[in-house]
């Protein structure tokens, strides 16, 4: 989604061409305004909702990286430069529009279908091929590629239906490029709240598709009735493209009220270094504008919760602005200036409104404080759209207003006017290309966030420097560029600011941050405390809980009839992964999404990793682990997927039906598959959605308590074959194996781990029926876990913890008791009461916590009775603090 502003405004804009189709003639009054302008506002609408859509699904196939996002929106705006350029070359008219926009949905239609057709492949071989940079530049080629080159040739081609029909084409221009980005505001909102949602993905491709149906049927109809009842003859309707010194909209701009800016260029527009100056700013305005799209939704992140619906409102609330730009560039273009003077204004205001974003964003939310605080989903929505106004509307509305700008005084070119405007729109699309792979994968991992939109202030400041104007206002405008640029490059260093939000009440200190394409990661240490974080607020853990992220890697491994080999998705600090080792493991995969984590783990946890970083036994990939183990060939006994967040970006493709396949594909015989869930980050609902999704794909499901803390619980969902059960013998034999661990009898090496059994899931179907299915068509969580978060917030809604998950613990033995669990049919009855001793003691620790001291202690004395002496005394010292 990242790059939709920029795709939208820079790259293709159907916009750009014209809004009004001949306000001056009688006969096609009607169609000259609202018509046009919905058109292209639909046009905008769908063409963002198909970015959306392409990021997604390339994003399932190459992997939620930045890299594979940078190759699909390189392709996509490649794409549109190319059909920019070809757009310009030939005459056109409005049926040429309806005709391009027909074919935009039906190429879209074959990407669908393309798309389908890859799903009879063998997941395997698919994600084999997405995994190779010639299999992903083939694919997105061909699911993007031809769709690209037609909305990339809408506006050229638009330029020209319109140009002889319409005396102003230069304040056209700008409206409906401002219509145009509306239409992608709406387009982004859509696709993240509505579409996908509601209809699903292919429902969402449909939608868009029908859209672009009725935009061609209404712009044959507007065909239709310009050639039965305009006074302007069908011929020259046809004749649209002015040929070189042929008049046309020359002719019309030198006309009274075209314009002062207009007016002006019609003598010498056509000289060379005028051209050369406009195709060097097209090409710097689409480089700036999708660098600091992706620079802004970085910074922003350090203050979001990440969701898809966050990423939404940001790019909606940039877009109206950039739009708002756009009016901007209209009315400039009435300006009874010399234009060179009003594009050096420009350059220079978006120039020191970039430079003040990172100081005014810091101030804005209290030095980097997390939005929100306690506000529900409306409330938490309200703030984001507020800080990005804030902060991006200033600098937004004035970079936007650069390229309409131009497009508003070069049709009075010496060319045809579709091919000017072809050749600046591909000029401004290839610097979009180049701003967005620059900001994405170069500036932040060299010299970091704040940095990097200082350089764009930079270049936006040495462009007004460079704008020819030998007037006195020109030479004032220049003065102020470069006493703003040297103040830049001195005294005014971004590197001052906070990247990372500390609290010194709490002890909080930096001990490294790491930028790089996937984000900021920091390590802060709190007292006894090493923590490892993600752009600010999203915490992979730390060396307090180390004992905890063990259990992780343990109680999957216990379970296991055997563990040669196991495959771990997510590393975060390395202590789960490295937890392994102390097992007789020959073979442990584990992949990490982010590359800047695995460095900060390497120098800042050894101590407490096991030598995940040295072992031979180990190897550590950066890759998307969704994407790698469905391209894989190998198959593992034991695989771990780690604590994701449901609501985080990406994370619910990891909660799927389809990668919960891919998994149970990969499983050895007699493998086994344990997803934790962080239930202090999921309500009930979430809980469900993801049994269910699972129970979809593995006969067999079991729910394990990772720990007994009340408030902040963790579970392991542990997906297996049918007719497996829990082996006393093998459980015994693999606690034994721990390295380091004390030797303890078989009671209670089998008593530790029946205490953590919390439920047969397989047998408890019913409880998750009515949950729906978590899909990649249908990824339902994705956008429920969010609001649930806020809801939970604003305290509307609970997660799964303290007496909700004790009554969920206990629905469970009520409907499938213990005694009855085919899972449990090889325990002794003794080993069965150490399962509900397991619940006696969660029961304890939750009444404890909410001040039900008097109805915890009969449940902790069953609880001593029931559990060997060596049980009892390791929770002792936790027993002795209930009151």
């Amino acid at each position: 989604m990242l790059g939709g502003a920029g795709v939208v405004n820079d790259g293709r804009s159907d916009a750009a061409a014209g809004c009004g189709l001949a306000r001056g003639a009688a006969a096609v009054s009607t169609y000259a305004g609202a018509v046009p302008c919905a058109l292209f506002l639909a046009s905008g609408f769908a063409s963002l909702v198909y970015e959306v859509l392409w990021l997604r699904a390339l994003g399932v196939l190459f992997g939620q990286t930045a890299a594979a996002a940078g190759l699909t929106l390189a392709v996509f705006l490649g794409g549109m430069a190319l059909g920019a350029e070809l757009g310009g070359r030939r005459r056109a008219t409005l049926r040429t529009y309806a005709g391009l926009e027909l074919a935009i949905g039906v190429t879209a239609l074959a990407s669908v279908a393309l798309l389908e057709a890859g799903r009879g492949l063998s997941p395997g071989a698919l994600a084999w091929l997405g995994a190779r940079f010639p299999g992903q530049l083939v694919l997105a080629l061909g699911l993007v590629g031809p769709s690209a080159v037609l909305i990339g040739a809408t506006l050229p081609v638009m330029v020209q239906a319109v140009a002889p029909m319409r005396g102003d084409l230069g304040r056209a221009t700008s409206m409906l490029y401002a219509a145009n980005t509306l239409g992608a505001a709406l387009g982004a909102l859509a696709a993240g709240f509505t579409l996908v949602p509601v209809l699903g993905v292919r429902g969402a491709y449909g939608a868009a598709m029908a859209v672009n149906a009725l935009v061609a049927a209404a712009a044959f109809a507007v065909a239709r009735r310009e050639e039965e009842g305009s006074p302007v003859a069908p011929d020259v309707i046809r004749a649209a493209p002015v040929e070189p010194n042929a008049g046309g909209a020359a002719a019309a701009l030198a006309a009274p009220g075209a314009g002062g800016a207009g007016a002006g260029l019609v003598a010498s527009v056509s000289s060379a270094a005028r051209a050369d100056l406009f195709t060097a700013v097209a090409f710097a305005s689409g480089f700036a504008v999708l660098a600091l799209e992706v620079l802004w939704t970085r910074m922003l992140a350090q203050v979001l919760h990440n969701s898809v619906h966050s990423f939404a409102a940001i790019l909606a609330t940039v877009l109206l602005a950039l739009a708002v730009g756009a009016l901007v560039a209209g009315a400039c273009g009435r300006l009874v200036a010399r234009p060179e003077r009003v594009l050096a204004a420009l350059l220079l205001a978006s120039g020191i409104s970039v430079a003040v974003t990172p100081p005014l964003f810091v101030w804005w939310t209290d030095g980097l404080a997390k939005l929100g605080g306690d506000r529900g989903w409306a409330g938490y929505l309200g703030s984001v759209g507020a800080t990005v106004a804030v902060v991006t509307a200033g600098p937004a509305i004035a970079a936007g207003a650069v390229f309409p700008f131009l497009l508003r005084v070069a049709e009075a070119g010496r060319d045809g006017i579709g091919r000017v405007v072809g050749r600046l729109a591909a000029v401004n699309t290839a610097g979009a290309i180049a701003g967005s792979l620059a900001a994405g994968f170069l500036l932040p991992g060299t010299v970091g966030l704040w940095a990097s939109i200082r350089a764009v202030a930079v270049l936006y400041l040495l462009l007004a420097l460079v704008v020819p104007d030998r007037g006195t206002g020109g030479r004032l405008l220049r003065v102020a560029a470069g006493a703003v640029l040297l103040l830049l490059v001195s005294v005014a260093d971004p590197a001052r600011l906070p990247i990372v939000a500390l609290d010194p009440a709490k002890g909080e200190r930096l001990v490294e941050v790491v930028e790089g394409s996937a984000g900021i990661v920091s390590v802060v240490e709190r007292r006894d405390d090493l923590r490892l974080k993600v752009d600010n607020h999203y915490s992979l853990g730390g060396s307090a809980g180390r004992a905890l992220e063990g259990v992780q890697a343990d109680l999957p491994l216990a379970l296991a009839a055997r563990a040669r080999s196991v495959y771990f998705l997510g590393v975060g600090t390395g202590i789960t992964a490295g937890a392994a080792l102390r097992h007789p493991v020959e073979q442990v995969t584990a992949v990490e999404l982010i590359p800047e984590v695995l460095t900060a783990a390497r120098r800042h946890f050894a101590p407490f990793i096991g030598g995940l970083f040295e072992d031979p036994r180990v190897t550590l990939v950066t890759a998307d682990g969704r994407q790698h183990l469905a391209a894989s060939d190998a198959r593992f006994d034991v695989v771990v997927s780690d604590l994701f967040v449901p609501w985080q970006a990406g994370a619910a493709s990891l909660y799927s039906r389809e990668h919960f396949a891919t998994v149970r594909a990969h499983l050895a015989d007699g493998g086994l598959f344990a997803q934790w869930l962080p239930l202090y980050q999921v309500s009930e609902r979430e809980l469900a959605i993801v049994a269910r999704t699972m129970l979809e794909v593995f006969p067999q499901v079991t729910l394990w308590r990772g720990d007994f803390q009340p408030d902040h619980p963790i579970v392991a969902l542990v997906g297996q074959e049918a007719g497996a059960a829990l082996d006393p013998e093998t459980l015994a034999a693999n606690v034994h194996r721990i390295a380091g661990s004390a030797r303890m009898d078989e009671r209670t090496a089998v008593a530790f781990t029946a205490l953590t059994y919390a439920g047969n899931l397989s047998l408890n179907e019913e409880i998750f029926r009515a949950a729906p299915v978590n899909t990649d068509d249908r990824p339902v969580l994705e956008d429920l876990a969010p609001r649930t978060h806020r809801d939970a917030v604003a305290g509307r809604a609970g997660w799964l913890t303290l007496g909700a998950l004790d009554a969920f613990y206990a629905r469970l033995f009520a409907r499938v008791p213990p005694e009855d669990d085919p899972y449990l049919a090889r325990l002794t009855p003794e080993q069965i009461a150490w399962v509900r001793a397991g619940a006696s003691l969660h029961r304890a620790f939750t009444w404890q916590h909410v001040g039900r001291a008097e109805e915890a202690a009969p449940l902790v004395e069953r609880f001593r009775e029931a559990v060997p002496w060596d049980v009892y005394t390791a929770f002792r010292e936790r027993i002795a603090l209930l009151p």
